[in-house]
């Protein structure tokens, strides 16, 4: 379940944006109307990036004679999270499981992430095995107790946890997810024993199916929990210091706001915060400019990020993996159950290293110089050569310095590293070594984002490339090259492109959970109470403060005023199928209908089994269903159209409540257009819109964006989405 409210904090005051990057820490500020006023570019410190992410915001208030009394919101993004599980610089943690579950971190999925390596590492987990403990208990997989806590076990861990020095416990028993009851005593007898440190539930985690997933998420937000708290306690107190007592959000992983206690307790919604903020600056642009298919790319000083983002919206993943250790190799790092915006990330930046390997050809990263010494020619110590050097080097940089001379670059420097590194082990001068540098990082993105996009079944060619970061520009033009597109936009101010994308983001929060069962048991009045559940978990991390100020549909209620227009004779269209959803928005068609109840309200396994549901909930209010399952064969020609539609215009007539789906069609685009450039799918629906309701179910996340039931049921901006896996 997806909440989303779209009020905008701050509309009547400064808003600035800052995302603390792994070189830079980017800053823009907005006016009241809603305008840039300005932007800076501060380095970050590693040893204290809040210091220097609160110096930055110091800097650009004076720049701006802005007083901070008169900033009216902050929003944030941080390296913070990702770079402590890639450096593995987070507190002593501990993981309790059930017994027999000890080592579930490293069996995994038992899969080797590269099958004809035979040095292959497998992933490191964040509790060694001497700190991962096991208790007796027993769920049974509805829920149901088998086997009480071990409650003097349990007492014994944690003297055996403070002699191990553990600051953070993890939480994760098997079948949690389907009662939280056991977890919950664990943490309960935890805190009689005095330990007063971060205990983190997988039940109030990632209360999701998969018990590898669900153990190293729980893991990792435990991981982060007391670095995280510390850094958001200490930036709070140094901006309260500096005259700023303005509410701040951070960004998430899947580009939504999060309150700060939402963050503190699950930090690791923020792993790809600061990747989320640049798509969404470019999803802001394409939904502008008009163009449905574009890369977003940007690429800073640590890294380079790029994202698909289709009709203005990227697209989402329910999981991801951070800290590989093999570069774009599925399953070489550490697997996290949350949504994210769906990325690739490269260590190829403006920091990245160049040298020379085994083989004598050019490597560049994924190491990176960072911000202290950083690159050669930033004249502050570094003697290794980076892709900022090379771009120096061939010109693509200013060498009067970065940030309209802020910064001044060392050419001299520059060039002394890649002669020392690169051009004198392969003898050749140091133009041609600085070419050899950008073309492989060039290669090393192109490769990376081609195999992105393909692995969406995409093409390359049809995209366009919306740009920003601090090293992007200089890249843009060869990356299009090579990937064969034509269109490329350079945001304005792109080296604060991310923070720009900062002020984008919707307040968002997510909950999920998972229920398997045979659709012939499910309860739907326990379905309705999980719904309930989540509700209530989203009003408390948005804090909207219940359901007078963020209102949703439930199953129920949708079914409620089916029956209320089913009573009143009218005609009622259902559409469970993506793939014609998708086809509709295109078209537009879901502007003309009257009513629309959009996104994820259930979501069954099988055409059957989605009917079985639809009839069950109808049977009693005695509205008689029927399914239309679509086939290619079906509309071949038009007149296999017009079968069809009279089929259903018949179903309409005679109060029947036709449910819509494709049989053997994947996606609206395999269809191929049959009339003009309309897909016929969509063309099919568009000629129904007449329907008093036209009702689109289907389990697509983020299919849609428009709010159900027009402006009598909700307020604003604001939508809810609910999801259920059964």
């Amino acid at each position: 379940m997806t909440a989303t409210a779209a009020a905008k904090p701050g509309a009547s005051g400064y808003r600035l944006g800052f995302d603390v990057g792994g070189t830079f820490t980017d800053l823009v500020l907005l006016d009241p109307e809603g305008r840039v006023q300005g932007a800076a570019k501060v380095p970050t410190d590693p040893a204290d990036i809040a210091q220097s992410a609160a110096a930055g915001i110091r800097t650009l208030l004076e720049r701006q004679n802005v007083g901070p009394d008169e900033v009216a919101s902050l929003i944030h993004a941080t390296t913070q999270t990702s770079n402590t599980l890639i450096e593995r610089s987070g507190p002593c943690t501990a993981l309790i499981t059930t017994r027999g579950f000890r080592d579930i971190l490293e069996f995994g999925r038992e899969a080797r992430y590269d099958l004809y390596d035979l040095t292959v590492r497998p992933v490191a987990p964040l509790v060694p095995r001497r700190l991962r403990f096991e208790v007796e208990e027993r769920l049974n997989a509805d829920g149901a107790v088998e086997t009480p806590v071990d409650a003097g076990r349990v007492r014994q861990l944690a003297g055996e946890r403070a002699e191990a020095g553990v600051e953070a416990v993890a939480v994760c028993l098997l079948h949690g997810y389907r009662n939280g009851v056991h977890e919950t005593r664990i943490r309960d007898i935890l805190r009689e024993e005095g330990f007063a440190g971060p205990i983190v539930l997988s039940n109030e985690t990632c209360p999701e199916i998969r018990e590898f997933e669900r153990a190293s998420t729980t893991v990792a937000n435990a991981y982060l929990c007391p670095r995280v708290a510390g850094y958001i306690e200490r930036l709070d107190g140094l901006m309260k210091d500096g005259g700023i007592a303005a509410p701040w959000h951070l960004i998430s992983s899947h580009g939504g706001r999060l309150r700060v206690e939402a963050a503190v307790r699950r930090p690791v919604e923020l792993l790809e915060c600061g990747a989320a903020a640049g798509v969404l600056a470019a999803a802001g642009i394409a939904r502008r400019v008009g163009w449905r298919k574009v890369l977003a790319f940007d690429m800073g000083g640590t890294t380079a990020k790029a994202a698909i983002v289709l009709d203005g919206e990227p697209i989402l993943a329910r999981s991801y993996e951070v800290a590989r250790n093999a570069r774009l190799k599925k399953g070489s790092g550490i697997p996290i159950q949350a949504a994210a915006i769906d990325l690739i990330e490269i260590g190829a930046g403006g920091g990245s290293i160049a040298r020379i390997d085994r083989l004598g050809l050019v490597e560049v990263g994924p190491d990176s110089a960072g911000s202290d010494p950083g690159p050669a020619c930033y004249g502050r110590g570094g003697r290794e050569p980076t892709v900022s050097d090379a771009c120096l080097m061939l010109g693509y940089l200013n060498p009067g310095g970065l940030v309209g001379g802020d910064y001044p670059l060392d050419t001299q420097a520059a060039a002394a590293a890649i002669a020392a590194t690169v051009a004198g082990r392969q003898s050749v001068d140091i133009e041609t070594a600085a070419e050899a540098i950008f073309r492989v990082v060039v290669e090393t993105m192109a490769n990376a984002a081609r195999i992105h996009i393909l692995e969406h079944g995409l093409d390359p060619r049809e995209f366009s490339i919306v740009v920003c970061g601090g090293a992007g520009p200089m890249h843009a033009a060869a990356l299009a090259e090579h990937l064969g597109v034509k269109d490329v936009l350079i945001m304005p101010r792109a080296g604060v492109g991310a923070a720009v994308g900062l002020l984008e983001a919707p307040a968002v929060a997510r909950a999920s959970r998972s229920r398997l069962e045979a659709l012939d048991d499910v309860r739907w009045d326990d379905v309705a109470a999980l719904v309930e559940d989540m509700r209530a978990e989203l009003h408390e991390d948005l804090g909207t403060g219940g359901a007078d100020t963020l209102h949703a549909p439930t199953m129920q209620s949708l079914v409620a005023q089916i029956a209320d227009l089913h009573a009143q004779e009218k005609e009622i269209l259902l559409v469970t199928s993506g793939a014609i959803a998708a086809g509709m928005k295109s078209l537009g068609v879901t502007r003309q209908a009257r009513h629309v109840a959009f996104r994820q309200v259930l979501a069954a396994v099988g055409q059957n089994h989605l009917m079985h549901a639809y009839s069950s909930l109808f049977e009693p209010l005695e509205i008689p269903v029927a399914q239309v399952l679509l086939t290619r064969r079906d509309l071949e020609d038009r007149q296999g159209y017009l079968n069809v539609r009279n089929t259903i215009l018949s179903l309409l007539q005679r109060r029947v409540v036709p449910i819509i789906n494709e049989n053997d069609v994947v996606a609206v685009d395999e269809i191929g257009p049959v009339f003009g450039d309309n897909d016929t799918l969509s063309a099919l629906v568009a000629n129904l819109v007449d329907a008093d309701l036209l009702l689109v179910l289907t389990d697509m996340d983020g299919l849609f964006t428009a709010n159900p039931f027009g402006a009598h049921d909700f307020k604003g901006d604001e939508s809810i989405d609910e999801s259920l896996t059964i």
